[in-house]
């Protein structure tokens, strides 16, 4: 079932690099195609792979793939017990189109809802921990 998750976001126009962290070390790949046709990749342990999405999104693929969502939060908690300016971020947008299905916007008008949602949430969470002046 992951594998077939995985499939769906080995797209060819983004490089999606993994690092899998296995019991002898830390391994790591320039793009997924290569690691899911590579049967001496180590899969006995969690992978991270490199794939722009949603912010507000914990998982994609239906539920079968997490995402670093919750590393989210713990960045701006830490930017939140930090004294100085507040924080300037970058929510990168344009890989949409290459989402999975059920996850990819179906008109311009679901992309433009989709990024509303996306800064509305990060938006709201930066304003829970006091980040917007």
């Amino acid at each position: 079932e992951v594998a077939a998750a995985l499939a769906e976001v080995d797209e060819p126009r983004y490089l999606h690099q993994v690092t899998a962290l296995s019991d002898d070390g830390l391994h790591a790949a320039p793009d997924l195609s290569r690691v899911l046709a590579d049967p001496d990749f180590p899969r006995d342990g969690p992978w991270r792979i490199h794939f722009h999405v949603p912010i507000q999104a914990e998982t994609i693929a239906g539920g079968r793939l997490a995402t670093t969502h919750g590393a989210i939060a713990s960045v701006l908690d830490t930017l939140a017990a930090a004294p100085g300016e507040p924080p300037h971020l970058e929510v990168e947008t344009y890989t949409w189109e290459v989402l999975p299905d059920g996850d990819r916007p179906e008109s311009g008008e679901g992309l433009v809802q989709g990024i509303a949602r996306e800064l509305a949430w990060l938006e709201h969470a930066m304003t829970e921990r006091s980040l917007l002046a």
